[in-house]
């Protein structure tokens, strides 16, 4: 035999707002709400109605309609690191070039590197390059005008970002988001950098930065969707498929707050090469929005403060 190791259990709330839907803490496995509750038992599987302390043990489960029901390995409090992460607001970059003059007789030049795109050969940077040359007179807000078209007409960077025409002499550069299908296109944040050349007093200013948030519909929905393949569905597209073996709660739409539990089993002794301590990580992912009965049980169960529904 060898010993339990790496093991990744993700259990998401069914997005709701009504009592006991989410999480309850005061039930076993027979009594749970069927449609995805999720509750917590100790090692003889009565239910965990209190904060979990020193020296107790306790297994995560999740009912589904069916009857069926998904638990975590049985962990004890005291090899177990407990985190928990309120949701974040997500952001797209954007980045402004101020106070272009209308220089005549000038080549402008912009290049703009998208940084976060490891879909291209050898997970090289993507980059683009424009440029506009003014005659002998330039009309207001020529060149600005000139770049807004030739960037959103460009096919490769239109799908990424947006330039926009804040002013005469201004040009804001926003990132979009991206197309996302569960499984097969990731949640993906753009970033990008700008270069100038031949722009003379023009300020090149980021004035958003890129940040992807926390507890995000989209990224949570893949999470459970990764965990399902360490639950025994492997294959979740294509064919084969056995996606149809797992149930998943999360909602793309939603916005969650997340615990993690980070913990050890002891070394079972056996004479073999897998001994050792054995590592387990059990996330759980609330709603937001999730109903303030679910959300203090779960608060209480683990210890954690304003970390579910903390609004």
């Amino acid at each position: 035999m060898f010993k339990t190791d790496n093991s990744l259990h993700v259990f998401v709330g069914p997005n709701s707002t009504t009592a006991n839907a989410s999480f309850e803490n005061d039930k076993t496995a027979s009594a749970a709400n069927g449609s995805g509750s999720i509750f917590v038992v100790d090692e003889t599987g009565a239910a965990h109605a209190d904060a979990i302390v020193a020296g107790e043990f306790f297994k995560v489960g999740q009912k589904h309609a069916d009857g069926s029901v998904n638990f975590s390995p049985l962990l004890k409090f005291d090899n177990s690191t407990i985190t928990g992460k309120a949701t974040a607001a997500r952001s797209e970059q954007v980045t402004t070039l101020a106070s272009i003059p209308d220089t005549a007789n000038n080549r402008y030049v912009i290049r703009v590197n998208v940084t976060n795109d490891v879909d291209v050969y050898s997970e090289q940077s993507e980059q683009y390059l424009f440029e506009y040359t003014t005659g002998g007179t330039v009309a207001s807000a020529e060149v600005v005008d000139d770049f807004v078209a030739q960037i959103n007409a460009q096919g490769g960077l239109k799908d990424r970002l947006t330039a926009a025409k804040a002013s005469a002499t201004s040009i804001t550069l926003t990132g979009k988001e991206q197309k996302w299908s569960l499984g097969l296109h990731t949640n993906t944040l753009v970033t990008f950098d700008v270069t100038l050349e031949n722009f003379g007093v023009t300020t090149n200013t980021l004035t958003t930065a890129p940040v992807p948030g926390s507890g995000k519909g989209r990224d949570i929905a893949e999470l459970e969707w990764f965990g399902a393949g360490s639950a025994g569905a492997p294959y979740r597209q294509g064919v084969p498929n056995n996606a149809n073996y797992v149930t998943l709660y999360a909602d793309a739409t939603a916005d969650y707050d997340v615990m993690t539990i980070n913990a050890t089993f002891a070394d079972p002794g056996y004479a073999v090469s897998g001994a050792g301590t054995g590592k387990c990580q059990v996330v759980l992912a609330l709603p937001d929005d999730v109903n303030t009965t679910d959300g203090a049980q779960a608060n209480t169960t683990f210890g954690l403060t304003s970390i579910f529904n903390h609004a």
